[in-house]
């Protein structure tokens, strides 16, 4: 499902695991947030975004310290850790049923923004909370949907100077020698995966 266009004043009902913008959705937990990370105009930002990217990069790096590594390292904020009040988003929020399948529906958080700004701090936030924000993978450094449980640190995009092997590919394929290195030191690359086959 394509990230919709926001426009603000915007109502989104948080569930459990996923949220709705009206009638649209569910999406996911930091989807706009990578819809934002990746280039794309999800809404309205008053300049060129690239402030806002690195505040969001700040929050994921902060409250997303401890399911490292999203972000490339960086020293944690000291003021966003200790003082996160400084940066609060601006919203209003009450309790409702927002329907499903014909019935009366789930309970959700009834959120309402006023800008781009403060609702992907709110979605990133939640993100964060389920265990689930964007990544920067390790080979080409460009962002990727991580998920509660998923380990992955490379996207599956087609890697830099590749033109069919994505990054997870090549990140695998490096990690694999890593291990088969440090295992047999000396021997090449060719001679240690001829050592392991069948019949030599």
């Amino acid at each position: 499902m394509n990230f919709p266009r926001l426009t603000f004043p915007l109502t989104v009902d948080f569930g459990d695991t996923e949220y709705w913008i009206g009638e649209q959705g569910p999406f996911k937990y930091a989807a706009a947030v990578m819809e934002f990370f990746i280039g794309e105009e999800i809404g309205e930002v008053s300049n060129d975004g690239i402030p806002l990217m690195r505040e969001l990069e700040q929050q994921l790096q902060t409250f997303g310290s401890h399911l490292k590594p999203y972000v490339r390292e960086r020293e944690i904020d000291a003021v966003a850790f200790l003082c996160p009040e400084e940066q609060a988003a601006g919203c209003s929020v009450c309790f409702a049923f927002h329907p499903t399948d014909g019935r009366i529906g789930i309970m959700t958080e009834r959120y309402s923004f006023s800008s781009l700004h403060d609702f992907l701090f709110v979605e990133l936030g939640k993100a964060i909370l389920r265990g689930s924000a964007p990544r920067q993978c390790r080979l080409c450094g460009r962002w990727f949907l991580h998920e509660q449980g998923d380990r992955a640190m490379y996207c599956e995009r087609i890697a830099p100077g590749e033109t069919e092997q994505t990054c997870r590919e090549i990140g695998a394929r490096a990690v694999f020698e890593k291990k088969f290195r440090t295992r047999t030191p000396g021997s090449s690359t060719s001679e240690r995966i001829k050592s392991t086959m069948p019949g030599t």
